[in-house]
């Protein structure tokens, strides 16, 4: 197992499988099964594009539902999140999936992060082509390193806000297995301090969210740091436009701390918060006509230009790394 550093920590592991492992997952795959599971449209990676990008959970393949141990175990989380985090960690989110995507096929820039505290990203090539593998990117984009598509390949990359990575259009199928395992955001607090009778929930919707990096859903991450930066206590997340789990962290937090106050996403003021609604004029949009010039100023595209926006990711950059955050239990 090899462990790297640059653009961030990912790890190589070459002959992951026993040649009867992986010999069995090969032979098992169903093409005509994925691409059924994948082009109804009831299913939640419901594909139906002419380059599609297949994914289906293995519980859902009939002869595959072994890998969720395989790919779930705890000494794999052991084993990963101690090369990838320098300690071990707990996580309450698991999944594993038989990706199949097609020829010309593609991903743009993203990161992985979405809903989580902290995740794992972790992919075994199967078979595909040698030039085909994902290119991990560095803060501005640029193109650092390609991890090499080399069948029972397996890699894992720690994931963060700043973990871009893209896969440029296929010259042939490529097939693999994806699993993923983290800790949900929602199951965390920020900078706790029990000896404050308040919590801040951060109500997690708002945006537009076209571009595949999920820029809309980022603004929550980015007012969680603005508001650890001028030290508030007690802060929560709640799931990407999901009403319903805001309702369980005010039903939830309402049983420990007196006063709970919603910020909405996009929040970047310097008010008092614990004595004053927030005032909307604090309160940054991203919208169908900025969010293009939101993505060109986090892939350095354009230089900082002391906007509103320009000025909560500086403070995400400088302080992500820092957030002081434990589970909440």
């Amino acid at each position: 197992m090899k462990i790297i550093h640059k653009p961030y920590t990912h790890l190589i592991s070459e002959n992951y499988l026993t040649n009867d492992e992986y010999s069995s997952i090969k032979n098992s795959i169903s093409f005509n099964e994925i691409r059924s599971y994948c082009t109804n449209p009831d299913n939640p990676e419901y594909d139906p594009s002419k380059t599609p990008n297949y994914s289906i959970p293995v519980e859902y393949h009939s002869n595959l539902g072994w890998l969720l141990e395989k790919f779930g175990n705890q000494q794999l989380f052991s084993t990963l999140t101690k090369n990838l985090y320098g300690k071990q960690l707990v996580p309450d989110h698991n999944y594993v999936n038989i990706h199949y995507d097609t020829k010309g096929s593609s991903i743009d820039v993203h990161n992985d992060q979405k809903k989580y505290r902290w995740l794992i990203t972790g992919q075994l090539y199967l078979e595909g082509d040698s030039n085909d593998g994902v290119i991990l990117q560095d803060h501005a984009l640029n193109e650092i390193t390609k991890v090499p598509l080399e069948q029972n390949l397996l890699y894992a990359v720690a994931t963060s806000m700043y973990s871009w990575h893209i896969v440029k259009p296929i010259v042939q199928d490529k097939i693999s297995v994806l699993f993923r395992f983290g800790k949900k955001q929602i199951n965390t607090i920020t900078n706790p301090d029990s000896k404050e009778d308040y919590c801040i929930v951060i109500d997690n919707d708002g945006h537009y969210d076209s571009h595949y990096a999920k820029l809309g859903m980022r603004m929550a991450k980015i007012t969680e740091a603005w508001l650890y930066k001028q030290n508030y206590k007690n802060i929560f997340m709640s799931d990407w436009r999901d009403k319903q789990s805001l309702e369980y962290l005010k039903e939830r937090c309402s049983k420990r701390y007196k006063n709970i106050i919603v910020v909405p996403s996009g929040y970047l003021g310097e008010q008092d918060i614990l004595q004053k609604e927030i005032d909307p004029n604090n309160i940054f949009k991203v919208t169908k006509e900025n969010i293009q010039s939101c993505a060109d100023y986090i892939f350095h595209k354009t230089p900082f230009d002391n906007t509103t926006f320009s000025k909560g990711e500086q403070v995400m950059s400088n302080c992500y790394n820092d957030i002081y955050w434990t589970n909440y239990e």
